[in-house]
Order: C-alpha cells, then sequence, then structure tokens
C-alpha cells in the first residue's frame, strides 16, 4: 500500500512541476512585449492626425458637448468644442454661428465678428444669417 501512495504523490509532484513549468513559459511570452516596450524609448506623435481629420460624427458630437457647457456659462469650454467641431468639420456653419454666440458672450467681439463672418461665407442665407448681419453691425460699432 505504501508503493502506491509513493507512486501517487510522485505523480502529483510531477504535474506540480509541469503546471509551474507551462506557467514560467506562459509568463515569459506575456512578458517580454512588455519588457521590449519598457527598453524602448517613447515616440512622440508627429503631430495628432486624427485631431485634425475630416470627422462629421465627431464635430456634431463637439457640438452637443459645446452646447452643455455653453448653457451652464462655461464659454471657454463651449469655446474650445466649438472649435474642434470646426477643425473636424471645417464647413459647418453652425460651428461658427455657435463659435460666434460664445465669443459673443464673453465680450471678444473681435473673435465673435470673425465667427460670424465665417459662418456668413459658409452659408451666406441660413436660418442665421440675419442675425450674424445684426450682431457684426452692432458689434464693429461697439469696436
Amino acid at each position: 500500500m505504501t508503493n502506491n501512495n509513493v507512486f501517487t504523490r510522485r505523480m502529483s509532484t510531477g504535474w506540480r512541476v509541469m503546471a509551474l513549468l507551462f506557467a514560467g513559459i506562459l509568463l515569459l511570452f506575456v512578458s517580454r512585449p512588455l519588457l521590449r516596450a519598457q527598453t524602448q524609448e517613447p515616440q512622440e506623435p508627429d503631430e495628432k492626425e486624427d485631431d485634425n481629420s475630416f470627422d462629421p460624427v465627431r464635430a456634431a458630437k463637439d457640438i452637443t458637448v459645446g452646447d452643455f457647457y455653453f448653457k451652464k456659462g462655461s464659454y471657454d469650454a463651449a469655446i474650445l468644442r466649438y472649435r474642434d467641431a470646426t477643425r473636424h468639420k471645417p464647413n459647418f456653419a453652425l460651428a461658427y454661428y455657435k463659435l460666434g454666440q460664445a465669443y459673443d458672450k464673453k465680450h471678444d467681439k473681435t473673435n465673435a465678428i470673425e465667427a460670424y463672418k465665417k459662418y456668413l461665407e459658409i452659408l451666406p442665407k441660413g436660418s442665421y444669417s440675419k442675425h450674424c448681419r445684426e450682431r457684426i453691425k452692432k458689434l464693429g460699432k461697439e469696436a
């Protein structure tokens, strides 16, 4: 009976050794790319290529987030989002209109006029064109 017990213990030990060996090999393969990544110097991206790429969906999302900040009274944050929208969709007239409104709220007349003019350049007969012309006229007198 003791012989059978010794055989079982040896078998268990053998499986344990195999399991440890397998775990070690697995760990070696998993950690190898991590070690290689740590030894390489980090590379800075040239410029954020995808940040200025045409992406109308992202532009629409930027407008939505910008509107949230605008309603909250965080005009600087709204301006950043509206500018992002114009980068992702350069002829997005609504973004320029909203950008003009945000600058207007900040009393930044020069940038507001510029944004309103850009809206009129894109959509001279758009739904906000009358308002843009009125604001340009009023802000021009105040400046």
